[in-house]
């Protein structure tokens, strides 16, 4: 876990990584229409539809999941002690990023074919404003939580570094 540009804050301070995540495979269309086909839960038992298509689209599966790993469209999501990042390549290249004074909320919607993979897109608002998109990011409820206890440490550490100042 490595940030090549780090920020520092008004303090001096350079920033710290503490999560990493990876979009799933519902990223891409073909991805979600994979989790859409192996989500189906017709059937008997373990004997479903769903399970079927999950054994018949293996080939589909281990394309996808080589062209995600690719060193030019590899993406991975980054919380930071001040920032959530978005991170290109393999040699994390620093895409968008929002610093945690720049939200106030996240949802969190399942689109259909994320089900399967436990991914959602998770859109940051101010206010009634969508401010930045995360799209299919795995357990998107343990991220949100982890990304709203971050923000809440950085605004309670910040607004105790004015008062002092």
């Amino acid at each position: 876990m490595y940030l090549k540009d780090p920020q520092t804050n008004e303090f001096g301070q350079s920033e710290r990584p503490s999560v990493v995540t990876w979009p799933t495979m519902a990223l891409y269309p073909l991805g979600k229409i994979v989790g859409w086909l192996c989500g189906l839960r017709i059937g008997i038992s373990w004997l479903t539809v769903g399970n079927f298509f999950a054994l018949i689209t293996i080939p589909v599966t281990l394309c996808l999941y080589c062209w995600k790993i690719m060193p030019f469209i590899t993406r991975r999501y980054m919380l930071t002690d001040m920032r959530v990042v978005i991170q290109n390549g393999w040699s994390a290249v620093t895409g968008a990023s929002i610093r945690y004074d720049q939200f106030d909320r996240i949802v969190s919607v399942v689109y259909p074919g994320q089900k399967f993979y436990r991914s959602a897109d998770l859109f940051f608002y101010q206010g009634d404003r969508i401010v930045f998109v995360l799209e299919s990011v795995r357990f998107p409820d343990v991220f949100v939580d982890q990304t709203m206890r971050a923000r809440k440490c950085y605004l309670a550490f910040r607004a105790t570094r004015k008062k002092a100042a």
